[in-house]
Order: C-alpha cells, then structure tokens, then sequence
C-alpha cells in the first residue's frame, strides 16, 4: 500500500549497452588469428604436396627413423667393447676381428649387427674395428659406426649429413656429425640404458 501522495516510479526499461572494446577487440583478435591460421594451412598444404616439399618431408622422416636407431646401436656398441675387454683380459690381447668375439664373449652375429646400416643381412658387421697396438692410449679409437642421410633441394642441389658413433678403449663413446665432410659438433654420447 502506498500513501496518498507518494509518487511512485513506473519501472524502468534495461539499459541497453553497447559491446565494450575489449569484447570488440577479442574478437576481431580471434578472427585474425583463425584467419592466420587456415592461411597457413593452406600454403604448408601446397608446399608439402610439392615436389621441393615431398623431398623435405622424407628426408625428414629418415633422419627421425635413423634418430630411433641410434640408442639400439650405441648399446651394440658397448656390449662390443665390453666383449673386446673380457677377450682382452682372458687372452692378453685383443681379437684380430669382431667375429672371434662369437660365441664366448656375444651370443651370435647378429650382435655386430645393426639397424642402421643400409645392408640389411643381419649376418653383415656394421661396426669398424681397429685393433689396438700394444700400449695404445686409452683414448684410441677401436670401433666406429657410421651412416649418412642425403638431402635434396638444398642451395647447392643436394647435401650429405654423416652421424659416426665412436668407442675408445676407455669405453668413451662420442657422437659426431658432420655435412659434407665439415665436422659439425661432437659430443660424448650417454651410456645407453641397461648397462
């Protein structure tokens, strides 16, 4: 109930307001940035389906296929070290070849072999072994392992890159990589797991 005489406000319609900036901005921001990005799709789908693309997407795809390689290898690699040491400290001295290391010091020939070496009989030694020289420095290199990965479409029509795994009689193992023969970087490589 109201008093005679009390006015009494008729309600009032909502405000109306408008989108504020930043609403605005937001998105025309979102809409830019989908833009961008079917724009961007659109040229790596052309570029991929190209011949210059299709080059670089397998060269691609080998080097992450060999990459997957690598930890089996070095792991041949100091189980072959470990072999050469037993020989060597049973015998007094080291192997003439690899497979003397067959079947007392590493199960089979498979051993000596590994995935990354392009010929694939598993019978076929991918590692190189030098015999160390009587007082040879423990720093002297006794097994490597080397395989390449050729890339076309680059400035000077193709380009090689060359990854060489290396085991010294101090059982150091030590990355490489190279392109075109320049030695590009060479770090100690980490003892794989399981050892």
């Amino acid at each position: 109930m109201t008093n005679p005489g009390e006015f009494i406000p008729s309600p009032q319609p909502p405000k109306k307001t408008a989108p504020s900036c930043w609403v605005i901005g937001g998105l025309g921001c979102l809409i830019l940035v989908l833009l961008s990005v079917i724009v961007f799709g659109y040229f790596t789908n052309k570029f991929l389906s190209s011949v210059k693309g299709q080059e670089l997407s397998e060269t691609f795809h080998k080097a992450l296929q060999a990459s997957e390689k690598v930890p089996e290898a070095g792991k041949k690699m100091v189980d072959i070290q470990g072999a050469l040491s037993r020989y060597n400290l049973k015998n007094g001295h080291y192997p003439a070849t690899l497979t003397e290391l067959v079947p007392d010091y590493l199960p089979d020939p498979s051993e000596l072999h590994t995935s990354l070496d392009t010929n694939p009989d598993p019978k076929h030694i991918s590692f190189v072994y030098t015999k160390p020289g009587v007082g040879a420095k423990p720093s002297t290199v006794i097994l490597s392992l080397t395989w390449s990965l050729t890339i076309n479409g680059t400035e000077n029509g193709t380009s090689t890159l060359t990854q060489e795994l290396t085991d010294s009689l101090n059982g150091r193992v030590n990355e490489l990589q190279f392109q075109d023969g320049k030695l590009l970087s060479s770090q100690e490589a980490p003892i794989p797991s399981g050892q």
